[in-house]
């Protein structure tokens, strides 16, 4: 048994906060839960957090609505005739008619006046009435949110634990027979936002710089590392525009430093990590706003990698620091807005990753000069920090054609390779990168029930350098091949083709923007029945 909420409200509500601490309830509880916070035009702007809890893991947002939270009347008038099980609003802004409500949908009002709340507390009071839905403990409850809230002062927050506690407590004296039955165990689980896994692999890869445009540094993930940053060493610089940031970024890397620029598309960064190529300085750009521009990897001396999921981006971003310094190259983490703004739980977290920083030169005794870009075997040259005696060079956009073409050898043989996940003899394989891979798996696990053989997924990280040699046994081996993108652009087609020369004669493209779960779903399952 699944429990799926979905909240709506404006973006003033607060609906990340309940989000978190929806997630960190369930995951204490030994539950997988996956949410997933956006903004849509439904015809004004909204804020929306659906939520997924269970003992299955799931990984995607749900589209159906057990628990709606109406935080006004128009949240009532666009979805209280989809919950399947209650409707929680507040009785002083809106009603709910009978006759809206689905049959058997209970309608539970706590009312910010009757509850003795500050409007801007309902937020807390709706909290703890989903806890109460969902049978989860009070004081599981109550220790989510101080630690989601800490660092708020005690008087504040004392009256976010009251406003919780009481609308647990309203919601139990108005239906005491609901709870659902969701097989609580002992077991916790650990909850990773996509922000927060970013941010979590910056400092757990050793960066010590991270440089952000303007709008990244209004982002999730920029004040998750602003709230650490001080105790992990990190130096923060909020840039006039995203070409400063990556050219911040760039100067850190050229001094030896792990570093990072936060940017929101990759259009603004192109100038630097063209440079970043030519003058082999390692840095990581993370662009925020995803994978909205095609990857032609071939030419281009970087590394692509596109996480699946909020987990993911941890590994994701510790392998994007070891790349970019074992091959003094430019690497750039794509993240599409469904991956930052959702949670996921998961079983455990890799921290302790070995860091890999290159080959570094020493001085020689008696040499004339030094020639920073000395091309090896494998296009890699040794590294020194411009300025140190015996180590001194200018930097110049300075490596050739066929330096660049023996590292792009090189590195090909370091990226990620792609894991072909289910059966091996499946009728179908679904190709997939981002955030997509991660509904492709729930498609694969919701057809494959009952020893049933019907798909597999094939989930593709590292979109440049394209790991042909290691994807090709999958496409080629496939008895059927359906890739799946996002966005109506089927540069995904475009680039297998290119890299491997197999022709993917399905594909299963959503509308621009996050991608829509159940519109993925619907189309691959069309396919497969074509």
């Amino acid at each position: 048994m699944n429990l799926d909420l979905w909240a709506l409200g404006l973006g003033s509500d607060g609906l990340p906060l309940m989000g978190d601490v929806l997630m960190r309830v369930f995951a204490r509880s030994g539950l997988h839960a996956r949410a997933w916070a956006s903004r849509v035009r439904v015809p004004c702007e909204r804020a929306v957090l659906r939520l997924t809890a269970g003992q299955e893991r799931r990984h995607d947002a749900p589209s159906a609505c057990g628990i709606l939270v109406a935080f006004d009347a128009q949240a009532l008038r666009l979805k209280a005739g989809e919950a399947s099980g209650a409707v929680l609003f507040d009785p002083d802004k809106a009603t709910a008619e009978p006759a809206s409500l689905r049959r058997h949908a209970a309608a539970i009002g706590l009312s910010s006046f009757g509850l003795r709340l500050e409007p801007a507390r309902w937020r807390m009071a709706a909290l703890g009435g989903v806890a109460r839905l969902a049978g989860m403990d009070l004081t599981v409850l109550e220790g989510a949110l101080r630690a989601v809230l800490q660092g708020e002062e005690a008087a504040s927050m004392a009256a976010d634990l009251q406003a919780a506690r009481a609308g647990f407590d309203a919601v139990g004296a108005q239906s005491p027979e609901a709870g659902a039955r969701l097989g609580r165990s002992d077991r916790g689980r650990l909850v990773l936002s996509g922000s927060g896994a970013l941010g979590l692999g910056v400092i757990a890869g050793g960066c010590k710089f991270v440089a952000a445009g303007p709008r990244a540094a209004e982002s999730e993930s920029f004040s998750w590392l602003a709230s650490r940053a001080g105790r992990s060493g990190v130096i923060l610089h909020r840039a006039a525009d995203d070409h400063s940031a990556v050219a911040a970024a760039l100067g850190a890397g050229l001094a030896g430093c792990r570093a990072a620029a936060l940017v929101m598309e990759t259009g603004c960064a192109e100038r630097g990590l063209e440079f970043a190529e030519r003058a082999e300085v390692p840095v990581v750009v993370a662009s925020l706003r995803g994978a909205k521009a095609p990857v032609d990897g071939r030419g281009s001396c970087r590394a692509v990698l596109e996480p699946t999921s909020p987990a993911d981006a941890l590994d994701a971003a510790l392998d994007a620091f070891n790349i970019a310094e074992r091959f003094q190259v430019p690497t750039l983490l794509r993240l599409d807005e469904s991956l930052l703004w959702g949670w996921q739980t998961a079983e455990r977290v890799r921290l302790d990753a070995p860091m890999d920083r290159g080959s570094w030169a020493a001085p020689e005794a008696g040499a004339e000069a030094f020639d920073r870009y000395a091309a090896g075997e494998d296009g890699i040259s040794a590294r020194a920090v411009p300025g140190h005696e015996g180590l001194m060079f200018r930097t110049r956009e300075a490596a050739s054609s066929a330096k660049l073409s023996a590292k792009r050898e090189s590195l090909g043989r370091g990226v990620p390779i792609p894991l072909l996940e289910g059966p091996s003899d499946a009728d179908a394989t679904l190709v997939a990168a981002g955030s997509s891979a991660g509904v492709m798996r729930q498609v694969m696990h919701r057809l494959n029930v009952d020893g049933a053989r019907c798909v597999n997924v094939l989930a593709l990280r590292c979109l440049s350098p394209f790991p042909a040699e290691a994807a090709s046994g999958a496409l080629k081996s496939a008895k059927r091949l359906i890739a799946v993108e996002a966005g109506p652009s089927g540069s995904l087609c475009r680039l297998i083709r290119g890299e491997t020369g197999v022709l993917v004669s399905r594909s299963c493209a959503g509308a621009e923007g996050p991608p829509d779960e159940a519109a993925l779903s619907r189309a691959v399952d069309e396919a497969l029945h074509d």
